[in-house]
């Protein structure tokens, strides 16, 4: 059921993100308090501690966000994470994405979370809420 996907790496989630959605003509909403985070992240992202990738990520992203009111700048700035390394952003067909996720989970795989869906909208526009 997979239909997209990029690893999330210098760009972060939402340069990595941006393009996939640029790309499938299509917009995201992620829904920020189910990306999983690092202890402490928010609180160094909070006092401005991020890499300068990471500023130059969210300038370049900034024109298509949509930012929910309650949503936190160092959230933000996490979603920008320029030291992002590793983790997979994928497109799932709605109707397999929690056979996904079990499954994954069931092998003993990295964190799995569904963090958003794919939206009509704008291609490549971010909703963060």
């Amino acid at each position: 059921g997979v239909t997209g996907g990029t690893d999330v790496t210098g760009f972060g989630l939402l340069g990595h993100g941006g393009e996939m959605a640029r790309a499938g003509k299509v917009g995201l909403r992620i829904e920020s308090a189910r990306v999983p985070v690092l202890p402490g992240a928010l609180d160094y992202a909070s006092m401005g501690l991020v890499p300068a990738g990471t500023w130059a990520n969210q300038n370049f992203c900034q024109k298509n966000l949509k930012i929910a009111e309650h949503v936190k700048p160092e959230t933000v700035s996490i979603l920008a994470d320029a030291q992002t390394s590793g983790g997979l952003l994928l497109a799932v067909d709605p109707d397999k994405a929690d056979d996904l996720v079990a499954y994954v989970r069931g092998h003993e795989g990295p964190r799995t979370e569904i963090i958003g869906q794919v939206i009509d909208g704008p291609p490549g526009v971010i909703e963060i809420v």
